[in-house]
């Protein structure tokens, strides 16, 4: 991550985001993450998430936009 304060990460309620997640969590950098159910913003945020977009939603760009904006991500996978 040489470089980047944050990151965004797509299909984040996988094994793998979840692990990103408390990763991120437990070293204090900010994670964008992208879902694409309403169940699955729910399961991230209850285990600590602080930016979960959704991609279904009809502010999905916005809420996006928001988010990475507040965190200052500038690497994505």
């Amino acid at each position: 991550m040489e470089g980047h304060t944050a990151l965004v990460h797509t299909a984040a309620a996988s094994s793998v985001g979840i692990m990103l997640n408390k990763v991120c969590i437990k070293e204090g950098v900010a994670l964008v993450n992208i879902v694409r159910k309403q169940e699955q913003v729910d399961l991230l945020t209850k285990l600590g998430a602080k930016f979960v977009v959704n991609s279904s939603s009809e502010s999905f760009k916005k809420d996006l936009y928001k988010a990475i904006d507040a965190t200052g991500a500038t690497l994505a996978f």
